[in-house]
């Protein structure tokens, strides 16, 4: 065997990661676009977050292998969160550590800039939902895919809070959320939202048999609600009355397809 090649392997077994940490932290503008190897080496889960913290406008690509090991949760929020600027593009695999979820709050929250691309292994956890709504609804924080949150079961005020969020929040998909047997009060306050909050597809809503005054106050919303689909609104049998007062509407609520609205047996 090569002299050369015995003394890395001694180096890397026995070695210190001191030198290591030094070697490959730099200062300035060092990136590591590949960290995999490095955490292949047990050391220290407080150099390792040293090593790949870096400075400033540090980014990490792939922490997938970090998290393969048992560390403390502390460790690993300081790890991916960075510093203002740090970006973790997969964090599936964070989440495959049994943390206390404190930690993984911290960790998907970060700061003001820190995004969260994939979201769908942290609703497989059984936690407190409190939490849930404070890791995903972030402040400007967009949540493209929240179909596994839904299969939680949940008190619909803390779904509520959830999913309406703070003033530009957006749900692309709530239809599994629908699913739930929720007095339609809450239905009414999840689905009007604040100023700006859109739901896309309300279409599960009315299948749930409720009192017509309260399906009027739903589509109808506030100042700018606007619904896109009520077709399955108009499977239920209703009097002439109420279907004028939801197709009518007030101000700027808007109703795109009344197609269905004629099937119905009403009074003259």
């Amino acid at each position: 065997m090569n002299l050369s090649l015995k003394v890395g392997i001694v180096l890397l077994k026995n070695q210190v990661l001191k030198a290591t940490k030094e070697l490959a932290q730099r200062r300035s503008g060092f990136h590591v676009q590949n960290v995999g190897n490095v955490l292949r080496i047990r050391v220290m889960f407080r150099d390792i977050r040293e090593f790949t913290q870096g400075s400033g406008h540090f980014h990490v690509w792939n922490v997938g292998n970090v998290f393969c090991r048992k560390s403390n949760g502390r460790c690993i929020r300081e790890l991916t969160r960075g510093r203002d600027h740090s970006l973790v593009q997969n964090v599936g695999n964070v989440f495959r550590v049994k943390l206390i979820f404190r930690y993984m709050k911290e960790l998907t929250q970060g700061r003001s800039r820190f995004l969260v691309q994939n979201v769908q292994d942290v609703s497989l956890l059984k936690f407190n939902f409190t939490d849930i709504r404070k890791t995903t609804r972030e402040r400007s924080c967009h949540v493209q895919n929240a179909e596994n949150v839904m299969q939680l079961n949940l008190n619909f005020k803390d779904i509520k809070e959830f999913t309406q969020g703070k003033s530009h929040f957006y749900v692309q998909n709530v239809e599994n959320l629908l699913h739930l047997k929720a007095i339609l009060r809450n239905i009414r306050e999840f689905t009007q939202g604040i100023n700006h909050s859109l739901v896309q597809s309300v279409r599960n809503v009315f299948c749930i048999k409720f009192n017509f005054r309260d399906i009027r106050e739903v589509t109808r919303g506030r100042s700018r609600f606007r619904v896109q689909s009520v077709e399955n609104v108009f499977h239920l049998k209703l009097s002439s009355r109420h279907m004028r007062e939801l197709t009518q509407e007030r101000s700027r609520s808007h109703v795109w397809n009344v197609e269905n609205v004629i099937q119905i047996n009403r009074l003259l």
